[in-house]
C-alpha cells in the first residue's frame, strides 16, 4: 500500500511538473520549432516567430512611427517632425511580411497630425538571420527606401523593429511595433 501511494505521488508530481513546464512555455510564448528545420536555421528567430503566428491564423497589427530631423530651407537651422500610421500585417511569401494596404501616415508638422497624409507600404524581409525593411513612399516621389542598422526585438507585449535612413538633407529613424490583434475576418 505504501509503494502504491509513493507511485501515485510520483506520478502526480511528474504530471504537475510537465503541466507547469507547458504553462511556462505558453506564458513565455515559446513556439515549437522543429530541430534541423532549414527555415529555422536560416531565419532570425524573432522573425520566424512572427511568421509562425501568421501561418497559424494569428492576426498581426503594424504601428509605425518615425522621427525626421532635416535641414531647413535656409540651411542654417534644423527642424524635425514625427509621423505615425497603422495597418494590418500579412504574409507575402515564406520570407516576407508586408502591410496589408498602404499605411496612411500622419505628420506632426501638418496641422498637428490632422493635415494631409501620405501613403507608405512596408515590407519586412527575413530570409536570412538579418532583417531588412523596405518602405515605398507611394505619394512622396514613389521611391523605395531601405532602412539601415535594422534591429528586431521581442518583449512580453509585442515586437519592435528599428532602423534609420539618411536621405539627402534628412535622417529618419523608424520604429515598427507589431502585436497580435483581434482578427476582423
Amino acid at each position: 500500500m505504501k509503494n502504491l501511494r509513493k507511485q501515485i505521488c510520483l506520478a502526480i508530481s511528474l504530471f504537475m511538473t510537465i503541466a507547469l513546464i507547458q504553462a511556462k512555455n505558453v506564458e513565455n510564448n515559446i513556439l515549437p520549432i522543429k530541430q534541423n528545420s532549414s527555415i529555422e536555421a536560416l531565419t532570425n528567430p524573432i522573425f520566424y516567430e512572427l511568421m509562425y503566428k501568421i501561418n497559424h491564423s494569428k492576426c498581426l497589427q503594424l504601428e509605425v512611427s518615425s522621427m525626421s530631423i532635416k535641414k531647413s530651407s535656409n540651411q542654417k537651422f534644423m527642424n524635425s517632425f514625427t509621423s505615425y500610421g497603422r495597418e494590418s500585417l500579412i504574409k507575402e511569401n515564406n520570407y516576407t511580411l508586408k502591410s496589408a494596404r498602404s499605411v496612411n501616415m500622419m505628420f506632426s508638422d501638418r496641422n498637428n497630425f490632422a493635415g494631409a497624409k501620405t501613403r507608405e507600404s512596408f515590407k519586412i524581409y527575413g530570409k536570412t538571420n538579418t532583417i531588412s525593411v523596405w518602405i515605398k513612399l507611394e505619394t512622396w516621389g514613389n521611391k523605395t527606401i531601405v532602412l539601415r542598422n535594422v534591429k528586431i526585438y521581442k518583449d512580453g507585449f509585442g515586437y519592435f523593429i528599428t532602423g534609420r535612413v539618411t536621405d539627402g538633407n534628412r535622417t529618419v529613424y523608424y520604429t515598427l511595433g507589431i502585436y497580435e490583434a483581434e482578427c476582423l475576418i
